[in-house]
């Protein structure tokens, strides 16, 4: 992005000129009298780029992830005493483990992949004062997909719907407003998160189409049939697999052998007791029925993810980290 170009804000010109090196490629590009782009990443707002330019002015890049980790724990501890104050300290502990399971540790170090926590965690934040107000539901899911396709359109998306979702949903219950957590109040809510989601794609790629030489619809769209499998990539074919996305997933939550034992047991563990939480009647099926909601939501990023099983297969390694909805909202 250059202020002296300002069409690459909206066309977003690659420049490798050695193919998945960007270090050479950023070398090459500095030497060059000429440098002129080799393709275009016109699909995206990539909008973090815009706060790490400014940011930029006053810090180094390591001084910027170094203050960014601070920023995401901070306020991920800040929403763990809002849930526990607002809700119940075993939520909030549920809550602390759904991020803990999804390596916090990578997440606030990127300035890409801790964008949709930012999202997430800021907006749950504001939900005790906004809980009561069912009337801006349809508004406030709607401009979290906007800001969330600004920001973050690929890495994990869903987060920045689901979490805030679960907590809206918790505090109702507590206020005794069951009326506001239906099936139906899920779904609109679902509409108008995808509404501004899919709406400020496609205002990104007309923006690019009229005032770049830049065709943004082709380029968005022939990604779009590719990813979903409607046309298969040439090379990419075996991707194209539900079951290699699913132990793509599974994968990324154990990493290695040790981890594999480690999960299976704790898995285990996790059916155990709530088989005995089930015999004790503590919980019983009724209880699932009334919560039902909870368990839509938890199975949603699974169905997001299996839906283009072709990027979740290749992108594993990020996107699976929308599982931390399914985490909380199950648990």
């Amino acid at each position: 992005m250059t202020i002296s170009q300002p069409e690459t804000i909206l066309t977003n010109p690659l420049y490798r000129t050695v193919e998945d090196d960007p270090v050479t490629s950023l070398y090459d590009y500095v030497h060059s009298d000429n440098p002129q782009p080799t393709g275009s990443y016109a699909r995206y707002w990539m909008g973090f780029r815009s706060v790490m330019r400014f940011l930029l002015l006053f810090l180094n890049h390591y001084q910027i992830r170094r203050y960014l980790s601070i920023a995401v724990l901070g306020l991920w501890a800040a929403v763990i005493c809002s849930i526990a104050t607002h809700i119940h300290p075993k939520a909030a502990f549920l809550f602390a483990l759904s991020f803990i399971f999804v390596r916090p540790y990578i997440v606030v170090m990127s300035p890409h992949f801790s964008c949709c926590f930012l999202i997430a965690f800021l907006t749950m934040l504001l939900l005790p004062k906004l809980a009561d107000q069912g009337r801006y539901d349809g508004l406030l899911f709607l401009e979290l997909g906007i800001i969330t396709m600004y920001f973050d359109f690929y890495s994990t998306p869903l987060v920045t719907f689901g979490l805030p979702f679960v907590y809206l949903y918790l505090l109702r219950r507590k206020q005794g407003r069951g009326d506001l957590t239906t099936l139906g109040r899920l779904l609109r809510s679902v509409a108008a998160w995808l509404a501004g989601y899919v709406g400020m794609w496609f205002a990104k790629m007309i923006l690019t189409t009229v005032f770049t030489d830049v065709n943004g619809l082709e380029n968005g769209l022939v990604s779009f049939i590719y990813r979903l499998g409607i046309k298969k990539s040439q090379g990419a074919e075996s991707y194209y697999s539900l079951f290699k996305a699913v132990r793509a997933i599974w994968f990324a939550l154990y990493s290695d052998g040790a981890g594999k034992v480690i999960l299976s047991v704790a898995i285990l563990a996790a059916v155990i007791v709530i088989c005995i939480v089930f015999a004790r009647r503590r919980v019983g099926l009724a209880g699932l029925k009334e919560h039902f909601v909870l368990l839509v939501v938890a199975a949603l990023p699974l169905v997001w993810m299996l839906a283009a099983p072709q990027p979740t297969a290749i992108h594993y390694w990020f996107q699976y980290r929308s599982i931390a909805v399914s985490f909380w909202s199950f648990g």
